[in-house]
This record gives structure tokens, C-alpha cells and sequence, in this order.
């Protein structure tokens, strides 16, 4: 098949669970049409433009989406493991469900996305762009997630244990429920994040921005807080056995749990 009958038979909605495992598709123009079900596994997608597409339970395992435009595309259910998202603009699509385990989304762009139940473990997405998207009971448990931009973001009852958040910016996330023990959050900006109910035994907090968080509630278990502000943060029923407040700036606790 030619490229420009591939085309051709895409905008006809004639490649629904088709095989092309392999295929190199580099560049191509696939705006809104329907790929549900497709084998693209190990397919070569760099720059391709399928914005607006349907791609729901496609194999796209070890797939090459690198800097490829998938705005508002339909991924529920896709299979991405092992997939090079480097790049890649997912803005406003939907990832829930989806599998991309092992996946680089370095510098990718996921802003307000919905990755609801996405399995995102040991995932590189550092530097990527997650502002106000969807992770509820996501799972990025060892996911690399330094200086990525999670403004906004919804984790609640995310898995995130062991995950590296260094520096990443969180600043008004809402983690409630979250699963946070040994995670690195190393100079991380918490600032007004809702951690209430969350699991933080173990993790590291040096130097982090925690003013106004909430913690009501949360588990921080021998926690490293070395340094950090923590200034007007809520820490009603929070328990601080062998947390390390050492040089914290804010650590005095009143009678409402915020600390000041």
C-alpha cells in the first residue's frame, strides 16, 4: 500500500484495526480519523499529525511517536509500552486506562489530559508538561517525573511511591490518597497541594516549598523535611513519627494543626 493510498483509506475509516506493525508513517497528516484496534506496534509515527484521531486499544508498543501532534486524540485503553513520546503534544487527550509503562515522555506536552488510571510506572517524564491534567489512581510508581509541571494537577489516590518529583512544580495539586512513600520531592514546589490522607512515609521533602499545603491526616513516617518551608501548612491528625524537621522554616506547631 502507498502512502497516499494509506492516507486515503484512513480518511475513509478503512484502516480500523488494521495491521501495520511497523510501517514508517513519518510525517504523515492522519487529522481526526479513526484508528481503534490498529497494530502499529514498532511503527515509525515521528511527526506525524493525528490529532483529533481515535486510536483507542491500538498496539502502539514500542511505537516512535516522537514530537508527533496528538491534540485532543482518543488513546483510551492504547497500549504504549516502551513508546518514544519525547516531544509529543498529547494536550487534552485521553490516555485513561491506557498502558505506557517504560515510555519516554520526556519534554512531551499533557496539559489537561486524562490519564485516569493510566500505567505510567518507571515512565521518563521529566520536563514534560502536566499542568491541570487528570492522574486520578494513575499508577507512576518509580515514574521520573523532575521538574515537570504538575500545576493543578489531579493525583488524587495516585500511586506515585518512589517516584522521582525532584523540583517538579505542584503547586496546587490535589494528591489526596496518594502514595508517596519514598519518593524523591527534593526542592519540589508544594505550595498549597492538598496531601490529605497521603502516604509519605520514608519520602524526601529537602528544601521544599510546602506553605499552605494540607496534610490533615497524612502518613510521614521517618520523612525528610530538612530545610523546607512549611509555613501556614495544615498538619491536623498528621503523623510526624521520626520526621525530620531539622531547619525547617515554620516548624512550630500550634493548637490547630497549622504550623507557623
Amino acid at each position: 500500500m502507498t502512502t497516499e493510498e494509506l492516507v486515503a483509506h484512513a480518511a475513509e475509516g478503512l484502516l480500523v484495526g488494521a495491521k501495520l506493525a511497523g510501517a514508517d508513517l513519518r510525517g504523515l497528516t492522519l487529522v481526526d480519523v479513526d484508528l481503534s484496534w490498529t497494530d502499529l506496534y514498532r511503527a515509525n509515527l515521528s511527526k506525524v499529525n493525528l490529532s483529533g484521531s481515535k486510536l483507542s486499544r491500538a498496539d502502539l508498543c514500542k511505537a516512535n511517536l516522537s514530537w508527533a501532534l496528538l491534540l485532543r486524540a482518543n488513546l483510551r485503553h492504547a497500549l504504549l509500552l516502551e513508546c518514544n513520546l519525547c516531544g509529543t503534544d498529547l494536550s487534552e487527550a485521553t490516555l485513561s486506562d491506557a498502558n505506557l509503562a517504560y515510555s519516554d515522555l520526556s519534554w512531551a506536552r499533557l496539559d489537561l489530559a486524562d490519564l485516569s488510571g493510566a500505567g505510567l510506572s518507571h515512565t521518563n517524564i521529566a520536563s514534560a508538561n502536566l499542568c491541570r491534567a487528570r492522574l486520578v489512581g494513575a499508577n507512576l510508581r518509580q515514574a521520573d517525573l523532575a521538574s515537570a509541571d504538575l500545576r493543578g494537577a489531579n493525583l488524587a489516590g495516585a500511586n506515585l511511591y518512589r517516584a522521582t518529583l525532584r523540583r517538579a512544580n505542584l503547586a496546587g495539586a490535589d494528591l489526596r490518597r496518594a502514595n508517596l512513600m519514598e519518593a524523591s520531592l527534593l526542592e519540589a514546589d508544594l505550595r498549597d497541594v492538598d496531601l490529605s490522607d497521603a502516604v509519605l512515609n520514608q519520602a524526601s521533602l529537602m528544601f521544599a516549598n510546602l506553605v499552605g499545603a494540607d496534610l490533615t491526616g497524612a502518613s510521614l513516617v521517618g520523612a525528610r523535611l530538612l530545610g523546607a518551608r512549611i509555613y501556614q501548612a495544615k498538619f491536623r491528625a498528621t503523623d510526624l513519627l521520626q520526621t525530620d524537621l531539622v531547619y525547617c522554616l515554620g516548624s512550630r506547631i500550634g493548637r490547630t494543626g497549622r504550623l507557623f
